[in-house]
């Protein structure tokens, strides 16, 4: 005999299924990988070559990358503001002025038009 639907021992089966998928993924579960090619045509990639070239800083990989950036916040946001050759009505003198969440005031002084950026 088939379970009515919304049967509540139903819906406790399936959440414990659900929980045991995230746990795996949470611990560590691989879920997809890109083949080698589109990581080298990737913006990430272009970024890093952009970083060894214009600031001789080389990273072996992304978890480097992501040390660097967390620990060195102002070169890190600079750098970005450089390569993605970020417009404004100023050059930011200071990259963040308040380092407090909620609260953190990035690039202060400095005022950019969104739009313009998104239709570049």
């Amino acid at each position: 005999m088939k379970e009515p639907r919304g049967c509540p021992e139903r819906r406790v089966r399936r959440r414990s299924e659900v929980e045991v998928a995230e746990r795996r993924v949470r611990e560590g579960d691989l879920l997809w990988e890109p083949p080698a090619e589109l990581l080298e045509r990737s913006n990430l990639a272009r970024y890093m070559a952009w970083l060894r070239e214009e600031r001789g800083l080389g990273f072996d990989d992304y978890h480097a990358l992501w040390r660097w950036s967390v620990r060195d916040l102002d070169a890190f946001w600079r750098s970005i503001w450089d390569f993605f050759d970020v417009r404004a009505d100023g050059e930011p003198h200071v990259v963040l002025a308040e380092r407090r969440m909620p609260g953190a005031r990035w690039f202060p002084g400095v005022r950019l038009n969104h739009a313009e950026h998104l239709l570049r």
